[in-house]
């Protein structure tokens, strides 16, 4: 083997490398915005199936208690994400809901129920 063709060869597998590093790094600073957006979505589909089984509404704490548990990520990378503060995402994803009317919000106070809003009334 001459010594052109190691030299080449060595500066090849340190390029691969680099690039290899730099995708990892960058997947890696990705995952969490991805893994918020999916956990949102995640939230909203358990949502909107809370709703459809209560056509007369649901309150907030029953959206909560309904979202409880739920968890996304990736088992071979590590990353996990699970709600831990039900109340405080349920209300931030109900109303981002409300603000692209997927729902609408009926009565005051405490009394406030949220119904799924059907396709005419939008």
């Amino acid at each position: 083997m001459s010594g052109e063709v190691f030299v080449m060869g060595t500066l090849g597998f340190a390029v691969m490398g680099a690039i290899l590093y730099v995708w990892g790094y960058r997947k890696a600073r990705r995952a969490p915005r991805q893994l918020h957006q999916r956990m949102g979505q995640v939230i909203e589909r358990q949502i909107q199936l809370c709703l459809t089984e209560r056509p007369q509404g649901a309150t907030r704490k029953e959206i909560a208690k309904a979202i409880a548990g739920l968890s996304v990520g990736n088992q071979l990378q590590g990353y996990k994400l699970e709600v831990a503060d039900t109340d405080a995402a349920a209300g931030a994803v109900l109303d981002r809901m409300i603000d692209r009317g997927i729902i609408s919000e009926q009565g005051q106070g405490k009394s406030r129920k949220y119904v799924l809003r059907l396709p005419e009334e939008a």
